[in-house]
């Protein structure tokens, strides 16, 4: 991931109006389809590809997981843990998020700091976590966001915490181009 550049600033590398395009987050309940439920199921987010795959990750305790439905969401195959943060948030809009490019699903969850956990093989394996915020407790508000382009690209937003004089809160922004690995 690129370093972590604050919101509406004149280093921002990317047009606010694009950055922000991008920016769709959808939720839904904690039953997909009929017959499909999730029980436990907190922070329920919907990620879905250009060809009709969809993917569910929810958090649950201190694991996340996600569901893939291959037929645009009528139906979801059982769910698998992806990962694990001893202390994931959960809860006031603060549990995973995900976002999917072709066979690359990217969840990123907070646990005082944000972390990327990555997949090449549509969920079936995970590789993570990486630390995005570059200061360390900075993202301990909890509330973030995640998207991709269409041409793959990551944007995540956050806000951040750290010591900046005369600010508080302020959104901070990063990218990635290789499915939240870097």
């Amino acid at each position: 991931m690129r370093l972590p550049t604050r919101l509406f600033s004149p280093s921002l590398r990317l047009p606010l109006y694009r950055f922000l395009s991008v920016l769709i987050t959808t939720v839904v309940a904690t039953t997909a389809a009929p017959g499909t439920e999730f029980p436990d199921a907190a922070q329920p987010q919907l990620g879905a590809t250009a060809t009709g795959r969809v993917y569910l990750t929810f958090g649950r305790g201190p694991e996340i997981f996600i569901a893939r439905s291959n037929d645009a969401g009528a139906t979801f195959a059982p769910p698998d843990r992806a990962a694990a943060l001893p202390s994931l948030m959960l809860g006031r809009r603060r549990g995973p998020r995900i976002a999917a490019h072709g066979d690359t699903v990217t969840i990123t969850a907070m646990a005082g700091e944000l972390f990327p956990f990555h997949s090449k093989d549509a969920g079936k394996s995970w590789r993570g976590p990486v630390l995005i915020n570059d200061v360390p407790r900075s993202a301990r508000e909890g509330l973030h966001a995640l998207a991709v382009a269409p041409d793959g690209r990551l944007f995540t937003t956050w806000l951040d915490l750290r010591d900046i004089p005369g600010a508080r809160t302020q959104p901070f922004a990063s990218e990635s181009a290789d499915g939240g690995a870097t």
